[in-house]
């Protein structure tokens, strides 16, 4: 990862929380009246912009680097 510092939409530190809650993309789109298709390209949005391999590493990445997820 480059030195720039990383930024997340409210809607992508909305998901990744509900990630580190143990949500499911389906469950966080009922949740949060996206389509989970939607859901499911920030997911991977957010994979990318902290180069995370899945879900559970993009939530500690989030997490080691400060992000406030809630």
């Amino acid at each position: 990862m480059d030195n720039s510092p990383v930024t997340l939409t409210e809607d992508e530190r909305t998901i990744v929380a509900l990630l580190a809650q143990g949500h499911t993309a389906n469950r966080i789109a009922a949740t949060t009246e996206l389509r989970p298709a939607s859901v499911a390209r920030k997911i991977l949005n957010c994979r990318q912009k902290l180069e995370a391999r899945n879900n559970a590493e993009l939530v500690a990445k989030a997490v080691g680097l400060g992000l406030r997820l809630a």
